[in-house]
């Protein structure tokens, strides 16, 4: 006979998490939504990886023509795919792109969460680009 797993108890869920319930052998219910730069990987929790998109898509709806406003569209989308699809495939930033996140993760959000080693692999990358204009 076998049994239904067990429902997930309210008590037990986290802000954001999955409501599906941990299965033996399934992934865990947290998504990490994994960032590429420079071939380092920086995971973000489901949670960070979700208001970054959502982040950059003021950005890019509201401040057209601003600094870090051309890749914004295509990494939210990216964010949005890996959190439907829970794939664990990483998100490659260079060019506009890393821009992008480098302009997301250096606006103030008021919390103190901010994901500093993305933050500092993308900075590395836009200080570069400021060099190779100069």
């Amino acid at each position: 006979m076998e049994r239904d797993p067990p429902k997930p108890r309210p008590e037990d869920r986290r802000p954001g998490g999955s409501q599906h319930p941990n299965h033996a052998g399934d992934r865990l219910s947290r998504v990490d939504v994994v960032f590429e730069v420079a071939s380092e990987r920086y995971p973000l929790d489901e949670r960070a990886a979700t208001q970054m998109a959502e982040n950059l898509r003021v950005k890019a709806a509201h401040e057209p023509g601003a600094e870090g406003t051309v890749g914004a569209r295509a990494v939210a989308d990216a964010i949005e795919l890996r959190l439907i699809e829970d794939t664990a495939d990483p998100i490659t930033l260079g060019g506009d792109g890393a821009e992008a996140v480098f302009y997301a993760l250096n606006a103030p959000t008021g919390r103190g969460d901010r994901p500093w080693a993305l933050y500092h692999a993308v900075k590395r990358l836009h200080d570069e680009r400021l060099r190779q204009k100069s």
